[in-house]
């Protein structure tokens, strides 16, 4: 005898009416997948189909967008600067309430200057909203936010250069702000702030140091020397200084 689930699951689908949506994952992942697969490549007709015509739609640069102004861009003359994204996501979370519902999901994608080939590649936690319209689930918002350093690969640095960068410094122009304190464990560097428990520094290039999901790069400052003498620390629209002391 078929469990009461069983019965219940077809209606389930449609309860709020003849119009309403399919109140599963699968179903506002199919559309998520043709969104991306008509941005990539460059197809309005898809994208038109699977857009409401009240799109909001936010990107990583914070440049609020509408329907129509996507499409137009999109169909517009080719860019230097052509981002594409991978179609699959990844750490998927769901949340449907009535007409209305939400796909938050992880995706890598990759932004390249055509001329010189050069590309860079980032992650973003990327969030959709959908509108049932007609039996159909439409992108009614999408809202993009960088995951800092997620795959951000760590620069081969001997653990013998990381003695040149161990010391105290103080926050300020002048030094004369809240401690710093950077220490070596083994192979690993590590920094405390004001009493903080220490975070360990991963490597970039050239005396920058990042830390992962987080957007702060700091960078060692040397003198002429080549002796260290400070931090710059970058983070968004701000640069915040800190010189060694003694």
């Amino acid at each position: 005898m078929p469990s009461l689930a069983a019965l219940l699951a077809p209606l389930l689908l449609f309860a709020s009416g003849p119009d309403s949506c399919v109140a599963q994952e699968h179903a506002l992942r199919t559309v998520a997948h043709d969104f991306w697969l008509g941005y990539n490549r460059r197809d309005t007709t898809l994208l038109a189909k699977v857009l409401d015509e009240s799109l909001l739609l936010v990107p990583s640069t914070g440049i609020v967008t509408t329907k129509p102004e996507f499409l137009a861009h999109i169909a517009g003359p080719s860019q230097s600067m052509q981002s594409r994204s991978e179609e699959k996501l990844e750490d998927v979370r769901s949340v449907f309430a009535g007409e209305t519902a939400v796909l938050s999901f992880r995706r890598r994608w990759a932004v390249t200057h055509r001329p010189s080939a050069v590309s860079f590649r980032a992650t973003s936690r990327m969030t959709e909203v959908f509108v049932c319209r007609g039996r159909e689930w439409k992108v009614l918002a999408f809202q993009e936010t960088l995951i800092p350093n997620a795959e951000r690969p760590v620069s081969a640095v001997a653990p013998g250069r990381y003695a040149e960068y161990v010391g105290h410094y103080r926050f300020g122009s002048k030094g004369d702000g809240a401690e710093i304190v950077v220490t070596r464990k083994g192979g690993a560097l590590y920094e405390a702030w004001a009493g903080d428990a220490p975070v360990r520094l991963l490597p970039g290039k050239f005396d920058a140091f990042f830390t992962r999901d987080f957007s702060i790069e700091e960078r060692f400052v040397r003198d002429t020397h080549g002796q260290v003498i400070g931090v710059v620390y970058t983070m968004g629209d701000s640069e915040v200084e800190a010189r060694r002391v003694p």
